[in-house]
């Protein structure tokens, strides 16, 4: 029922189209009950009477008929088009809506769903036969249609000679009452043919994204073989839904093949008994023709409904998993003066058989304030990204507070954080298109701006090498970009905006050491002195900070100037050891 609720809040954005798929339902019903008993009455007039008195009446009575009824009909021709266009309006309509709530999710939402997946929920659960869109529009019209086409023409059978009727209709029920045995299967069938489109998307989209590493690690021949075994699961999935819908489909045929051998043989007879007419034997079998696939789209609806309620269940699943909300605009002329967590702890949400009793972060308190350099040192594992993450409000505490400005966060407060931050992420994120394009990141700025923040980032000198210089298109996802490259031109997309927040995840880590010390020293050089959060590897980074935070099993484990850490803490200097041979 709930997803019967949810195409009816879907229609309401569209009562005008409604409206006309209703009307022409209506029309396109009357006209199938209307042309078998135009002929009717024409073999029923020309048998009783072949000679008339006044012909060219009665003549020109059924002309005008058969024009009238024939325009009709060539108007109703038009239903499948509104409908095809029906279909397209649904699907745009819902892949937009679903896009939407995926841009709100918080982080832990995409450790759940994979890229692959979603990719699959918003394509190929919406358009073709019989997913959300077609069934929304096509599927339920169709079914109305049939509905009414079978309800109009069982009437006009049971007018003309209910014992003939009551004959050739028997057989019929016997198609719904196949579905309803048959359902559970087809509902499982359809699942799991869901299931394994999204895993073979899972397994292309790993595969092309890390295609570099696979053909660095002579990885071919092996991914080769493990697609083979995803298709394969795919191939069994659809051939066993294929089997099972053909051996339904051969017993629809065989019931309405019984029908109209029911009327050929019990027509034909009370024909030659004189209990009904030529016109009433013909306008019957025109009738009993008319109903057949109709009959088989009311039982499909229920099929179909099923396949079509799977996929709006796995789009439900996603505006229903890791609530968010949309945050409101901020008040541009709200300043930070500190940032910090009080007694926070947090968890990554376990993926698989992980271990779900290990926080990542636990009773972390720290306090950052305006114009301070911080640095976060520790060992891989220690949950620098993530408290990285939780200063930028990314993810949400599972317990502790998030304080702005003294005050803990409510939902403007990390819009405005989120206003004055600049972020710049372990991986940099390149989009298709140029380099002005990525540098904006859909914000608006001269090509001044552009221009000042590739300098301070270091990657000026990059673009210039360039032929068509900030107008170069870097390829899908950067592929024409060095590692270096990209990381120099996320920076820059983070300093354009002068954040009063600089976060920085490793980002020295793609530099070399001449690049570092440029880049380090344009940040000192900076007109604003933002407040700037730093996880690194490096020592040569960790100096530059006015403090160093050593993170050990999601604990702060020492804290203070680098220099001063170091001479009082055995750990921190035994970990400087460890970060001096990975660089060596």
């Amino acid at each position: 029922m709930k997803q019967w609720l949810w195409y009816f809040n879907l229609w309401k954005n569209f009562p005008g189209l409604l409206g006309i798929l209703f009307l022409f339902t209506i029309v396109s019903a009357a006209v199938s009950v209307a042309f078998p008993m135009f002929f009717k009455l024409l073999l029923d007039s020309l048998s009783q009477n072949l000679t008339t008195e006044n012909p060219d009446f009665s003549v020109s009575t059924f002309v005008i008929a058969a024009i009238v009824v024939g325009g009709v009909k060539f108007l109703v021709s038009f239903y499948p088009h509104c409908r095809a266009y029906g279909n397209l309006l649904l699907e745009n309509r819902v892949r937009t809506l679903y896009f939407s709530y995926i841009l709100d999710k918080e982080p832990d939402f995409f450790q759940k769903f994979r890229t692959g997946d979603l990719v699959t929920r918003l394509t190929e659960d919406l358009s073709g036969h019989p997913k959300v869109a077609w069934f929304g529009c096509s599927g339920i019209f169709r079914a109305i249609n049939s509905l009414g086409i079978v309800g109009s023409c069982s009437a006009m059978m049971i007018y003309l000679s209910p014992e003939l009727a009551m004959i050739s209709l028997l057989p019929l029920p016997l198609a719904v009452i196949t579905f309803v045995f048959l359902k559970e299967a087809l509902n499982r069938g359809y699942e799991e043919i869901q299931k394994c489109i999204s895993h073979t998307n899972n397994h292309l989209e790993m595969c092309f994204s890390g295609v570099r590493v696979l053909k660095a690690c002579l990885g071919e021949e092996r991914e080769s073989r493990r697609f083979t075994r995803v298709l394969q699961d795919r191939i069994y999935s659809e051939l066993e839904m294929t089997r099972l819908s053909t051996r339904m489909n051969l017993f629809y045929e065989f019931v309405s093949q019984l029908a109209q051998v029911i009327v050929v043989v019990a027509g034909g007879f009370m024909v030659l008994q004189q209990e009904i007419t030529v016109g009433i034997y013909f306008a019957f079998f025109s009738y009993l023709s008319m109903i057949v696939y109709p009959m088989l789209d009311i039982p499909f609806l229920l099929v179909h409904s099923s396949q079509a309620f799977v996929c709006v269940d796995r789009l439900e699943e996603i505006r229903l998993s890791h609530r968010s909300e949309r945050l409101p605009e901020a008040v541009s002329s709200g300043k930070i003066s500190s940032l910090g967590l009080d007694s926070v702890s947090y968890t990554w949400p376990s993926v698989g058989n992980a271990d779900k009793s290990q926080a990542h972060l636990s009773d972390l308190t720290l306090k950052i304030r305006e114009s301070e350099r911080v640095a976060i040192m520790g060992k891989i594992g220690s949950g620098k990204s993530t408290l990285l993450n939780l200063l930028a409000g990314v993810i949400r505490p599972d317990s502790g507070t998030m304080l702005l400005n003294d005050k803990p966060v409510n939902q403007e407060g990390l819009s405005l954080l989120r206003q004055k931050m600049g972020y710049i992420g372990q991986e940099p994120l390149v989009l298709s298109g140029t380099i002005n394009q990525n540098v904006k990141f859909l914000r608006n700025y001269d090509q001044e701006a552009i221009s000042e923040a590739a300098r301070q980032s270091q990657f000026l000198p990059d673009v210039k090498k360039f032929s068509d210089g900030f107008e170069q298109e870097i390829g899908q996802r950067g592929v024409s970009i060095s590692g270096g490259q990209k990381q120099r031109l996320t920076i820059a997309r983070a300093l354009i905006s002068r954040p009063e927040i600089l976060l920085m995840d490793d980002v020295t880590a793609s530099l070399d050491a001449e690049n570092e010390d440029k880049f380090w020293t344009e940040v000192e050089m900076l007109p604003y002195r933002p407040m700037m959060v730093i996880v690194t590897h490096r020592q040569a980074t960790a100096k530059r900070a006015n403090r160093v935070i050593m993170l050990q099993d999601g604990r702060i484990k020492a804290e203070g100037p680098f220099e001063e850490l170091r001479a009082k803490s055995s750990e921190f200097r035994a970990l400087l050891e460890e970060e001096s041979r990975g660089e060596a």
